[in-house]
């Protein structure tokens, strides 16, 4: 019984840890972003600081150095699953971002870790109708507070 009741706190607290980070307010940076074209391949990439702020109830992306420049907008959903925190594992947040051009609805977000290696897919829907998708390999994080 006590072995029974020690797996089952080893469990309960290994799935606590991975879940863990989904609702926290984190600080993802990278260097650039790269533009997909319509078949996945990169069409174009840009070597700006990226800067993504994700919560679980907010996310807002800067680029460049233009504070006033953002996409931004509330989460409606936010799925995560994640074996170990911010190696190995995925958060994909659903969210109506907007920026001074216009709202980008049904956007994606999507972090995925594989090997400690992150990179971000954000997708959205423009203005116009056009699809966007822009990936983004981070180069480091902070767990805000």
């Amino acid at each position: 019984m006590k072995k029974i009741l020690l797996i089952l706190f080893l469990g309960l607290l290994i799935a606590g840890t991975g879940h863990a980070q989904c609702g926290k307010k984190i600080t993802w940076t990278a260097s650039k972003a790269e533009f997909m074209d319509d078949s996945g391949k990169v069409a174009e990439t840009k070597d700006t600081k990226v800067i993504i702020r994700t919560s679980g109830q907010r996310i807002h992306i800067t680029h460049g150095d233009d504070e006033t420049d953002t996409l931004s907008g509330p989460v409606k959903d936010v799925q995560c699953s994640w074996k170990e925190a911010y190696k190995n594992g995925k958060t994909t947040f659903k969210a109506d971002l907007s920026e001074r051009n216009g709202t980008y609805s049904g956007s994606v977000l999507v972090i995925e870790a594989r090997d400690s290696k992150i990179q971000i897919d954000l997708s959205f829907e423009g203005p116009d109708g056009s699809k966007k998708h822009i990936r983004i390999p981070v180069e480091g994080y902070k767990e805000e507070k």
